[in-house]
């Protein structure tokens, strides 16, 4: 078995349970060489505790559930979660590889392209649009990544082009994927900056919830000499699927699907049903059934719990025309017009 350990986050909050569980399935069942490979899930804010039937599916597929409470201190910003449990992996662990999944990603092949060559010690996909990333120069976001830079002594100020947007900016990558050489302690680093930000943020509000990812992404560039891209096989935005296969890979031949929000109508009947369920076995077979339904029918189930009304207003982009008539248009909303 290849010498590598997978982390996840697995607590409450926007079935985010249920969704690692299909993911747990999904690895166990796709990943190869991998399938049995170390999983520690983690549980790192105190008070925030999840259900008994996550913990006895997450037995059933020994995954090693950790709660030492890691996030005591920012316990409103969950996304903290990623590096500081990522750094604790990259310590504890002694395997060559440590690799962080998101709870919402689906895996159906095994991840070769996770054990690194040598000299690679981080390989991330490229993120898929602009959001709060920067421009260059003029850029309203500029002087908040030279100060990413500057925070992870980053020399490097690499520009790249966003998947789906197709956007020349300053490097920003996708933390929902997270592979490294355990070696290169790159977690850790990304951990020390992540708490030195929060104690001391500077993120302009367009971009705090975004914190962790653009600070892993300024990351990237103090590594860059020892930096690969990552197929978007390994990071697959499954709600665009069309444009996606236009880019020359279909969904049934991506590695991993990171489907975010857009699965959520079918988690949330999901959810229901696995609640009723009174056994493993059962919970066991509805996720089965779930992971199957969503691989053959993901055309039909991508959509999410968003209201019609606010469905209707998104589309419309009304509150981009009532922003832009009164005068305050955000920073990021010019690439929301497109």
């Amino acid at each position: 078995m290849p010498s590598i350990t997978f982390v996840v986050c697995v607590e409450p909050g926007h079935r985010l349970e249920y969704k690692a569980a299909a993911l747990f399935l999904t690895m166990r069942r796709n990943f190869g060489s991998m399938a049995n490979a170390p999983v520690w899930a983690y549980s790192p804010r105190p008070g925030v505790n999840v259900a008994p039937w996550i913990r006895e599916v997450m037995d059933h597929f020994e995954i090693r559930h950790i709660t030492e409470p890691l996030n005591a201190r920012w316990v409103d910003y969950p996304l903290a979660n990623k590096p500081l449990a990522l750094a604790h992996a990259e310590q504890h662990c002694d395997t060559e590889y440590v690799v962080f999944l998101d709870s919402d990603i689906l895996a159906w092949r095994e991840p070769v392209d996770f054990l690194l060559p040598d000299g690679i010690d981080l390989s991330f996909v490229i993120d898929g649009t602009k959001t709060t990333a920067s421009a260059g120069p003029g850029d309203p976001f500029e002087e908040y990544w030279m100060r990413l830079y500057d925070l992870v002594g980053a020399s490097e100020r690499p520009f790249v082009t966003t998947l789906l947007s197709g956007e020349r900016v300053r490097g920003t990558w996708n933390s929902g994927v997270v592979p490294l050489r355990r070696s290169a302690r790159i977690a850790c680093h990304w951990r020390d900056a992540m708490v030195e930000m929060l104690e001391n943020d500077f993120a302009p509000r367009a971009a705090s919830y975004l914190r962790e990812n653009n600070l892993l992404s300024a990351l990237t560039a103090a590594y860059y000499g020892r930096f690969r891209e990552l197929s978007f096989a390994y990071n697959y935005p499954v709600q665009n699927w069309d444009r996606m296969t236009a880019k020359g890979i279909a969904p049934e031949h991506a590695v991993l699907w990171h489907y975010q929000p857009f699965f959520d109508r079918s988690f949330r009947r999901f959810a229901e049903r696995l609640d009723r369920s009174r056994t493993l076995a059962d919970r066991l077979r509805l996720t089965g059934s779930l992971v199957d339904d969503l691989r053959r029918h993901y055309r039909r189930r991508i959509g999410t719990d968003e209201p019609f009304i606010q469905s209707l207003r998104r589309r419309l982009k009304i509150g981009l025309r009532l922003r832009k008539l009164l005068g305050r248009s955000k920073p990021t909303d010019a690439q929301a017009w497109d």
